[in-house]
């Protein structure tokens, strides 16, 4: 069957997610106001001027992907000076932090997977090779990609045990794409093993560490406590703690412990950082009913430090409305709380806080990310708790500086030891592109795993 004909039948299975999708984008642009910009783009109505050399396009989801890629990209360049790179992302708030923070390279919302909007995409940035993050894998994007010779590679390959099941129950439809995929560079075995019973040739599957270790730590946490200090009018030194991602229900948990914890620390004070920032106009309205003074942190967060007022007293709370800042937000703190993880959510990214040397705790409920918390838990690093130990573990943090300092500088050196994903990835792929895009030859045997902990980041 011709690539043209298979995108056909692709199209043909589409059309009802289409039609059901209709009515939601009619909302978004007519309701919400936005969404013509972004549709046309996902469309592929955007311009790039014809590959000068080879071009290497990486795409992934949001800012959390975004963040990791950043050593990746660093080593492609550095093994492949004479590269130009593309980025591709699926949400407005990634593709404007990715322009911000690599203003040289052209980055545009990954498109709509309907064979004419990507033959489009595919004409225009005209690839050397097609870089997918963790499970990026669209059927139309790569049947077209390698019906033009376009080598694919998964870096940092990850199936979580809740996809597995979904895809191995589709593995008739899943196989004839993911067999088609060049490499794929897994982050831990089960993972590898996961890729190649979905169709991957064990040839082409290569267990080579979770990409988001090689991230480097908040360069100097320190400056930016005593500038978020400075902005809210706080006292130095004056005690805080971070309560990131939280959902609908942790909040009111993570208040009443903040009360407690006020009885026992006078000028304690909390970044509540909700998961999805849209929600902060309720979170601050459920601050304000608990009866704390609270502020939004986008009032302050970018006015100059010597326009920001002195407070007196100084906020209880702070909202934090704005994403991509909690990364290094988590630096103000003396001690963090992971959110989605005293409800079943799976929890999130624990690695954040812990890389911006903060002392870091998580609730029970973090199957999403169960082999990074064992490692890290077991490393002395990060600590679990109970809706009711929560108090006394910020306590503890809080009240013991030299303990708080051990746990971070454990987490730190634990990460120093655990890099080199990153650079093997930029290995395979620069030997990917001398052999001409074919598939694998020497280097690391197949599922082999290099000296890495399991993370399932």
């Amino acid at each position: 069957m011709t690539a043209f004909l298979r995108g056909l039948l692709l199209d043909l299975l589409y059309l009802p997610a289409i039609f059901l999708c209709l009515p939601w984008l009619a909302y978004l642009v007519v309701v919400k106001r936005r969404g013509v910009g972004a549709l046309k783009e996902r469309l592929g109505g955007w311009s790039l001027p014809p590959p000068r050399g080879r071009r290497i396009w990486i795409h992934c989801v949001s800012v959390g992907e975004l963040q990791a890629v950043g050593p990746l990209l660093e080593e492609l360049a550095r093994a492949e000076d004479e590269t130009e790179f593309v980025l591709s992302v699926t949400t407005t708030t990634a593709r404007e932090i990715a322009r911000a923070r690599y203003p040289d390279i052209p980055t545009f919302l990954y498109p709509v997977d309907v064979s004419l909007c990507v033959r489009r995409v595919l004409g225009r940035v005209q690839p050397s090779a097609l870089v997918l993050i963790e499970l990026e894998v669209w059927p139309q994007m790569v049947l077209l990609a390698r019906a033009r010779e376009i080598p694919i590679v998964v870096v940092n390959g990850r199936i979580s045990d809740r996809s597995f099941p979904r895809l191995r129950r589709v593995r008739w439809l899943a196989r004839p794409i993911f067999s088609r995929l060049t490499e794929v560079h897994a982050r831990d075995r089960v993972c590898s093993e996961r890729f190649v019973a979905l169709g991957v040739p064990s040839a082409h599957v290569f267990t080579l560490g979770n990409l988001k270790l090689d991230r480097a730590p908040l360069e100097d946490p320190g400056a930016v406590r005593r500038r978020y200090e400075t902005q809210f009018g706080y006292s130095t030194g004056a005690l805080r703690w971070v309560a990131g991602c939280t959902h609908p229900g942790e909040e009111t948990v993570v208040l009443q412990v903040h009360r407690a914890l006020r009885a026992r620390f006078p000028e304690l004070t909390l970044l509540l950082a909700p998961r999805h920032v849209e929600r902060s106009d309720a979170v601050i309205a459920l601050v304000a009913e608990q009866g704390f003074t609270v502020v939004s942190a986008g009032e302050v967060l970018d006015r100059e430090p010597s326009r920001a007022p002195t407070r007196t007293p100084a906020p209880e709370v702070v909202v934090l409305d704005r994403t991509g800042r909690l990364a290094e937000l988590y630096s103000v703190g003396d001690a963090a709380f992971v959110g989605g993880s005293l409800i079943e959510r799976g929890g999130h990214n624990i690695l954040e806080p812990v890389l911006a040397a903060v002392a870091t705790y998580h609730g029970p409920c973090m199957a999403n990310f169960r082999e990074l918390v064992e490692w890290l838990d077991g490393g002395g690093v990060t600590e679990s708790v109970t809706v009711e130990s929560l108090e006394d573990a910020i306590a503890h943090a809080l009240s013991d500086k030299n303990s708080r300092q051990e746990r971070i500088e454990r987490g730190l050196a634990l990460l120093r030891k655990s890099k080199g994903s990153a650079r093997q990835s930029a290995e395979r792929i620069s030997a990917l592109l001398e052999r001409g895009g074919r598939g694998p030859k020497g280097g690391t045997s197949p599922l082999a795993s290099v000296d890495s902990p399991p993370t399932s980041l």
